[in-house]
């Protein structure tokens, strides 16, 4: 495909939006006036003032998401200009990954259990699930989750953790209290509602989506010979030397390496008055690699005059 044959499927790409985002208002606006004249309402009303509310959420709803695609475009076409460079063959992008995101199986947990709940109820799935195992599961696996989230799992700490619990299981064995012990796990069993998984899920996952929404404000795309910073929505077109900051790769904790596949790429700078950058990515060994890669090479920029000879 041609570059005006993209350009112009760019361009009716954009019209088609922008199509839809009015036709979305019109409709939004359009309904208070259809809802007075088919239900006979006075415009005080009970009915009406909730069409308002309605009608003003939905325009609400669709400027968010305008604000969010453009922003979102505008943050990704930072890699489209550099493969346009004709000087830049070898780049990285770090995107800040929400740390977060190691609630997923939390939320997802959450969601399967809701759904569960559901057939339950109307008599779809196994009797043997009862809503108090779901909950006893669901609360053990954010009990481990947070541990995993708000800990340091190093290799140390995991070859002392597992064997200090095998080590209490066989001596509670031996003395004749393993069954008690096991016994105490039924006290996790809590009966949840289907409505409370289901809220738990959506709030774990808006505040995975903020995070990402937060780093998108927050990157640092590695070229060679320079580097350019976002921190924030004040410090856009920051560049650096690639000689002023070194890169160093953090993948000491193993559950969120070997688990999660995350890791860490922390950004150091000469300057002592710049913090470090920290950026939780997915496979942050693969990602190290291109960024030693990417910095070995020396771009030279040429001159038209340049090229022609």
């Amino acid at each position: 495909m041609s570059e005006q044959q993209q350009t112009k499927k760019r361009k009716t790409g954009r019209l088609w939006k922008k199509l839809l985002a009015l036709v979305v208002a019109a409709g939004a606006i359009a309904l208070v006036p259809i809802v007075h004249a088919a239900s006979g309402q006075d415009w005080l009303s009970d009915p009406m003032i909730a069409t308002y509310i309605l009608s003003a959420f939905i325009l609400f709803t669709e400027a968010a998401v305008i604000i969010l695609i453009n922003t979102a475009r505008t943050r990704y076409s930072v890699e489209r200009k550099i493969v346009d460079h004709r000087e830049v063959h070898e780049y990285v992008i770090l995107w800040n990954r929400p740390r977060w995101i190691l609630y997923t199986p939390t939320m997802a947990m959450a969601v399967l259990a809701g759904i569960i709940l559901c057939l339950k109820q109307w008599g779809l799935y196994s009797a043997a699930v009862t809503p108090g195992m779901l909950g006893g599961i669901w609360i053990v696996l954010c009990f481990l989750n947070v541990l995993v989230e708000q800990f340091h799992m190093s290799i140390k700490v995991v070859f002392i953790v597992i064997p200090t619990v095998v080590a209490l299981l066989l001596v509670l064995h031996l003395v004749g209290y393993a069954d008690k012990a096991v016994r105490l796990l039924r006290y996790t069993a809590v009966d949840l509602p289907a409505k409370f998984y289901f809220a738990a899920a959506l709030i774990v996952g808006i505040v995975i989506f903020v995070g990402w929404l937060h780093g998108l404000f927050h990157y640092m795309a590695i070229t060679p010979n320079v580097a350019d910073l976002q921190r924030g929505l004040t410090e856009t077109g920051r560049q650096i030397k690639n000689a002023d900051y070194d890169v160093d790769f953090d993948a000491t904790d193993v559950v969120e390496r070997w688990l999660f596949g995350f890791g860490r790429i922390i950004i150091s700078f000469r300057d002592p008055s710049r913090p470090p950058m920290v950026f939780f990515v997915p496979r942050a060994s693969v990602v190290d690699e291109q960024i030693r890669r990417v910095r070995s090479v020396t771009a030279i920029d040429r001159t038209p005059d340049e090229e022609e000879v």
